[in-house]
């Protein structure tokens, strides 16, 4: 037997479960090894002396220990509530972005048509807003391109590895459910 050994042994012992062919190999070591023997004297003398005396935390551990758990869940709230804040504000302008995208197409106008007639409608402000219907153009022209590009890659590569986009879609909802039991809980406490 090793001195880790014998130090797990020790353990069990002092816990009750050590059977006695590890009763014996322990105390074996123990005549070996020196070390090992005075640290478990020392050991049984500290527990003994527990046994016997009882220790009396202070007064207000459990009020200080109750305070900090406190402080703690507020500053996990505050976390919790900052990026909810964020996730719901970027939500509510997607939202609206697609609100008014939808409502220019009832109409029967292209977002670029929308645009020039609200330009048209702004004679002062018709410089601006040319210079910045040609940026949302050029912008909404390549931010078409690259999704369409985007797009061509993910059918492709749906058709041919379908099966895991199917189990990371499983996997995406059962995270979300869980998330979803976690804050529920959270707010429960």
């Amino acid at each position: 037997m090793n001195c880790r050994q014998a130090q797990d042994f020790s353990m069990k012992y002092f816990d009750g479960d050590l059977n006695d062919i590890e009763s014996a190999q322990l105390k074996q070591h123990f005549k070996v090894c020196q070390n090992c023997s005075e640290d478990f004297n020392n050991m049984s003398s500290v527990m003994e002396f527990l046994q016997y005396n009882e220790i009396e935390p202070p007064r207000d551990f459990e009020e200080n220990v109750m305070e900090k758990i406190y402080s703690l869940e507020v500053i996990r709230k505050k976390r919790t509530d900052t990026v909810l804040t964020v996730l719901y504000g970027i939500t509510g302008l997607l939202f609206i972005l697609l609100a008014v995208i939808i409502a220019i197409n009832f109409n029967g106008l292209t977002i670029f048509e929308a645009a020039e007639k609200l330009g048209d409608s702004m004679n002062a402000w018709s410089g601006v807003m040319f210079t910045l219907y040609n940026l949302f153009k050029v912008f909404y022209n390549m931010l078409t391109g690259i999704t369409g590009v985007f797009l061509q890659v993910a059918i492709v590569l749906t058709k041919t590895y379908y099966y895991i986009f199917i189990a990371l879609l499983f996997m995406l909802f059962v995270i979300q459910k869980m998330f979803a039991t976690i804050m529920r809980q959270g707010d429960e406490v």
